[in-house]
């Protein structure tokens, strides 16, 4: 399956969703041959409709301006709000940014603990505990085009942008999982989206 982000062409595809560790929700914003979201500090997710399992592999070509954070989310399970939005608790994130890439990990903090301060590695954050996987450091240029493609596997991610590669272990990535795109920290435009479903 490939998405092109022009006028008419992924709606079908596609749900808006969003983390419970925010409580806006927001949209993108429709441009001549891409989507980009509107504010810097949200966060805007769409998901493909269906679930996912290992084998299965997702691209996407974004730009971002400075600050900006493109990424590929991997969610757990889905579960309407009281306004009827789809939001989800456990997560993962793959990360472009201007120093390449971060893997992010996203968990409901079943300990009821209260936010706790962030110590450069792990944090609880409105009922979400948020643990750094690991980084990938190469410099991205803000404004360029780039590729990123993520393969699931069991308990393992890969990850291919710019002729680099890394594999890491998830042990918390789900067996099933709805895909997607999340713009987040500074203005991101996404061209396209790819699927490959795998297994």
């Amino acid at each position: 399956m490939e998405i092109t982000f022009t006028k008419g062409n992924w709606e079908r595809y596609v749900n808006y969703a969003y983390t419970r560790r925010l409580p806006h929700t927001p949209r993108f914003i429709q441009e001549a041959d891409c989507i980009v979201n509107a504010r810097k500090s949200e966060f805007t997710t769409i998901l493909l409709k269906d679930r996912y399992t290992p084998g299965a592999r997702i691209s996407f070509t974004a730009s971002f301006e400075s600050y900006g954070a493109p990424l590929l989310v991997i969610v757990k399970d889905l579960e309407r709000d009281e306004q009827g939005n789809l939001r989800f608790w456990d997560y993962q994130e793959i990360v472009l940014w201007e120093k390449g890439v971060n893997v992010w990990n996203f968990q409901k903090d079943e300990t009821n603990s209260g936010n706790t301060r962030w110590d450069g590695f792990s944090a609880v954050e409105n009922g979400i505990r948020i643990d750094w996987l690991m980084s990938n450091c190469h410099p991205l240029e803000a404004g360029k085009l780039y590729t990123m493609t993520v393969e699931l596997g069991k308990q393992r991610l890969k990850v291919w942008v710019e002729g680099h590669y890394f594999e890491l272990r998830v042990p918390s990535l789900p067996e099933k999982a709805y895909l997607g795109i999340t713009a987040c920290e500074g203005i991101n435009r996404f061209y396209n989206l790819t699927l490959e479903p795998g297994d």
